[in-house]
């Protein structure tokens, strides 16, 4: 079985833009922001590295283009902010020294 070279472009994609909405989610938690703030970063997290990018390169802002980023980020967002208020996530903060900053 052959993958079309596109059809594991998209894959890909997906995939990358899954994992930073969820790391920017995650962060996000981390710091207690609520629902909105959680939403916001892993969107900032997910797609601002394809927007500058396309603004660089003097293309169509994907985002706007192809929604689907814009909405897999929205919806990891919702499900990590969910799974955290339903198991009670703590996470941890790094605490940096006096001597480290």
């Amino acid at each position: 079985m052959i993958i079309d070279i596109e059809i594991l472009l998209i894959i890909m994609s997906f995939i990358g833009t899954v994992a930073f909405s969820v790391s920017g989610a995650l962060i996000a938690i981390e710091n207690k922001l609520d629902l909105f703030g959680v939403i916001i970063l892993g969107v900032i997290t997910a797609c601002g590295g394809g927007i500058i990018r396309d603004i660089m390169l003097s293309k169509e802002i994907r985002i706007f283009t192809e929604p689907w980023y814009l909405l897999t980020s929205v919806g990891v967002g919702i499900i990590i902010r969910f799974l955290a208020f339903r198991f009670k996530w703590s996470l941890s903060k790094v605490k940096l020294n006096e001597n480290d900053t």
